[in-house]
């Protein structure tokens, strides 16, 4: 059975509506540990995730009555205009999530800025093609426009998607080796330890925005083959925007990430080694083991603030 573009709309915004209820509790729970553990509300990564819930927030309202519009032929002005709203959304939904991953992907490589020169380079680039494309749906006419330029946008939207894209994936895989590195150094008998096995691959998931590129992925060829299942996707990519981010942050609150720097590795081993332990008087040992579970204790109300995961232990 083939899908017409009324009907992956509605089931798109079906879906959209079942995962923004998933980020609202996502949501509250973040702000529920982050007044538990007395990170505060101030911090900048937090601020960045009440803004996507915010703007996620509008697209859902955005999105139902798009949806009822979209039927009348009459309204078809109306839904061009809900349609526009809603990309607009999402090119800023998309562009602020892929800074929260790469702020993630800065903190894990110890703050080296080359590590995420050229990532960041790309997001800022899939930024301005989106405002390009906005510039261009916007001079349209949203009922009659021409060919020429319906097809300038659509290049213009493809490349930005694209880049976008790209950008992720360098940061997923950037994140990704560096949780293996710094978790083979600490585990080097990770592969035949099925628990903290299934630990990393969570880390990787998580962490790295796994759920995110998927999707992403999904999109862009979706999008450069102008599938009918487009709509399916378009709707719903708002809100894995926030819930990808939502459960990083939330990772980072109770303490469950890796650190940020190989250099911290060692400690942990500190910590346990036997030999250490024999060199070492009590209280310098406690300090050692107090220094292995929260090396980092600068206040950031946010990813600044985060413990190293314990899988030495």
């Amino acid at each position: 059975m083939i899908l017409t573009d009324l009907e992956a709309t509605i089931l798109g915004v079906i879906l959209e509506g079942i995962l923004y209820g998933a980020y609202v509790v996502l949501f509250i729970l973040y702000l529920a540990l982050q007044h538990r553990y007395n990170r505060g509300f101030g911090g900048s990564v937090i601020l960045a995730q009440m803004l996507l819930f915010g703007l996620c927030t509008v697209s859902m309202c955005l999105s139902m009555p798009m949806a009822y519009f979209y039927r009348r032929d009459t309204w078809c002005g109306v839904a061009s205009k809900l349609n526009f709203g809603i990309i607009v959304i999402f090119t800023i939904t998309d562009s602020l999530a892929q800074m929260i991953l790469l702020y993630r992907c800065w903190m894990v490589w110890g703050r080296r800025w080359v590590v995420v020169a050229v990532p960041g380079f790309l997001v800022l680039m899939a930024l301005g093609g989106g405002i390009a494309a906005l510039g261009l749906f916007a001079a349209a006419d949203p009922v009659n426009y021409s060919l020429e330029g319906a097809h300038q946008a659509y290049l213009c939207t493809t490349a930005a998607y694209s880049i976008s894209f790209v950008a992720n994936a360098l940061i997923t895989s950037l994140i990704v080796i560096k949780i293996f590195l710094a978790s083979r150094e600490v585990c080097p008998d990770l592969g035949s330890n099925l628990h903290q096995s299934l630990r990393v691959i969570t880390a990787m998931l998580i962490e790295s925005g796994l759920l995110m590129f998927a999707f992403q992925l999904v999109l862009v060829v979706l999008f450069s083959m102008q599938h009918i299942a487009i709509s399916f996707i378009a709707f719903p990519i708002t809100q894995i925007c926030g819930i990808t981010t939502a459960l990083l942050n939330i990772r980072v609150v109770v303490g469950s990430t890796y650190g940020e720097t190989t250099e911290k590795i060692p400690s942990l081993r500190f910590a346990h080694s036997g030999e250490a332990a024999a060199q070492t008087t009590g209280p310098s040992t406690s300090a050692a083991e107090a220094q292995s579970r929260n090396i980092n204790t600068e206040p950031d109300g946010g990813l600044n603030n985060e413990r190293v995961m314990d899988i030495a232990a």
